[in-house]
């Protein structure tokens, strides 16, 4: 039925498209010439997103096993994993829950921007080897994976929950030796955050559960970082930015796809329960910061609570055009 719909949409749109070119909609040319370009640019990004939700039948979830403990026979398994956990914020109480929750998952480095004390207390508590990265290394995920001694790891944020049989789901797809991530489901943790709508759906419930595994099953998801299961030797000798996760998850992304790596991704469960932004401004800065979404957000408001620049802009022109009629 959505394969349907998306076909017909498509139709549809092309035969606008057609009509648009032969009459301009009996607009002037300077007027139906840049409506006909942005109504196509339109029609090719409804079908790049066809095209990216048309799962393939071959798709990563073959060897895959299932939270309910059932791999399939021919799934490989074996891969010795440490779990790498960032911390965003310097929070003591975050980091301790996701300390809980990774103690049957494996070894933990803890990777720590912000060079606190209290958070190298707690991983000294767990058990966890502690990095204190620079400042300027948000992400820290590739003085992380200098660290690493096992085949791969598994990334968190402080705050995450994760799943005890995370990897036992994930590590399968690393059998293909060109798989570099296999990036996991993952939901919200809090269903009434910034990052929730009014209906209580999270901003990324779609990309999350529809969009990423539909383009993991040909090898071309996007690394998100937090619930992704990397390659170690993969990111060895790639140059990142040093920027905010999200920066740093495009650059990881285009860089791991230059050098012939694949990245898929799993469907089915969430593997991991994610601590929701609480801030809407930490919200904004996610968005704008993302490459996929950075260029259409910024001229809407990105969230209930939040405003982007164009709201601002035209805010501040309403403020001086009252001084102005004031002043006379």
């Amino acid at each position: 039925m959505g394969r349907a719909a998306g076909l017909s949409a498509l139709v549809a749109g092309a035969a606008h498209l057609g009509w648009r070119f032969a009459t301009f909609g009996g607009a002037p040319w300077w007027l139906g010439a840049p409506t006909l370009a942005v109504e196509a640019i339109g029609w090719v990004a409804c079908a790049l997103l066809v095209w990216a939700l048309w799962t393939r039948p071959t798709a990563a979830r073959s060897g895959h096993a299932g939270l309910d403990g059932r791999p399939d026979a021919d799934a490989d398994a074996d891969v010795d994993v440490e779990v790498v956990v960032r911390c965003r914020r310097a929070d003591p109480g975050a980091l301790r829950a996701t300390l809980l929750a990774a103690r049957p998952v494996g070894p933990v480095l803890v990777v720590d921007p912000h060079a606190s004390a209290a958070l190298a207390t707690l991983a000294v508590e767990f058990g966890a080897r502690y990095l204190a990265t620079d400042t300027d290394d948000v992400d820290g995920i590739r003085a992380a994976a200098e660290l690493v001694t096992t085949d791969a790891f598994l990334v968190l944020d402080a705050g995450d929950v994760v799943h005890p049989r995370a990897v036992d789901v994930l590590s399968p797809c690393l059998a293909d030796p060109h798989v570099a991530v296999v990036q996991g489901v993952v939901t919200g943790l809090d269903g009434d955050s910034a990052e929730h709508g009014a209906g209580g759906r999270h901003d990324q419930q779609f990309e999350r559960r529809a969009l990423v595994p539909a383009l993991g099953a040909r090898g071309v998801a996007p690394y998100s970082g937090t619930g992704a299961l990397v390659r170690t030797r993969a990111i060895g000798g790639i140059d990142l930015v040093r920027s905010a996760s999200e920066t740093v998850a495009a650059d990881l992304t285009a860089s791991l796809f230059a050098a012939g790596w694949r990245i898929v991704a799993c469907d089915g469960d969430p593997v991991v329960a994610a601590a929701p932004l609480t801030s809407p401004i930490e919200v904004e800065d996610a968005l704008f910061s993302h490459p996929e979404v950075a260029e259409v957000a910024g001229h809407v408001a990105p969230m209930p609570g939040g405003v982007g620049p164009m709201t601002r802009a035209m805010l501040l022109v309403n403020v001086v055009e009252m001084a102005e009629s004031t002043s006379r």
